[in-house]
């Protein structure tokens, strides 16, 4: 879905009012929190904290590499 998005003037700031199917499709309400990540393709919104989503992959990798031994460990 593409939607043109007018910016508005906000003290020294800019803000961007989502339509409403959006935030229905995204599940994210007024005062919940996102993140806006500066792309190479321009600028992404996402309810999904890309440090974290990093965090976790890195611990996937750590989980696989040492299964064995965490297994050990939990006994």
């Amino acid at each position: 879905m593409h939607k043109e998005i007018k910016m508005q003037k906000v003290g020294g700031s800019a803000s961007a009012t989502l339509p409403k199917a959006m935030l229905d499709r995204h599940q994210i309400e007024a005062g919940d929190q996102v993140f806006a990540v500066d792309t190479d393709a321009g600028i992404l919104i996402t309810p999904y904290d890309p440090d974290f989503a990093e965090a976790m992959m890195i611990s996937d990798r750590i989980t696989k590499k040492y299964r064995n031994a965490l297994r050990e460990l939990a006994k």
